[in-house]
């Protein structure tokens, strides 16, 4: 597949009228990014960004973990820092010595305890995602508002209780 830096994603963003929509890597780029990493170690725990929110991508990792008996695909139930937390916390017990089938027993417990918002200047990328209707964009926007966003149970909300 065609692949895309940060910088270039936020240019290609910034052209108003364009629809965004993104594509998870395929399969086997998933298998080959794990053979690779499979090189430099004996497990690979890879920390997945919601399931709720990136829909395909970790069914396609988790199907290609079944090639592998030693990679474990973990849903972090949860996006950008949140997800960073989760995946810190499992480098943190790599490094301590523990194994890899119990660092992810241990991050099943942990998940539950990690939640994660954000302060947006605008909602303009979720409208443009398909996340949110315009409306509710152009109000916050008409106001001058800047809503919080969270990670919830079923996904990624507006806070409504606090705006900026």
């Amino acid at each position: 597949g065609i692949e895309i830096d940060g910088a270039g994603a936020l240019r290609y963003m910034e052209h108003r009228g364009k629809p965004i929509s993104m594509r998870p890597p395929e399969q086997e780029d998933h298998e080959e990014f794990f053979a690779s990493a499979l090189s430099k170690a004996n497990n690979v725990i890879h920390v997945s960004s919601s399931e709720l929110v990136t829909k395909d991508v970790i069914g396609r990792c988790r199907e290609a973990a079944r090639a592998f008996e030693n990679v474990f695909v973990i849903d972090s139930d949860n996006i950008s820092s949140g997800q960073g937390l989760v995946a810190l916390e499992a480098a943190r017990m790599a490094r301590a010595g523990i194994e890899a089938r119990e660092i992810v027993s241990q991050l099943d417990r942990i998940k539950p305890k990690v939640r994660n918002s954000l302060i947006s200047d605008s909602l303009d990328y979720a409208v443009r995602f398909g996340n949110l209707p315009a409306s509710v964009a152009n109000f916050y926007k008409s106001f001058m508002m800047r809503p919080t966003i969270y990670m919830g149970k079923t996904g990624m909300r507006l806070d409504r209780k606090s705006v900026v």
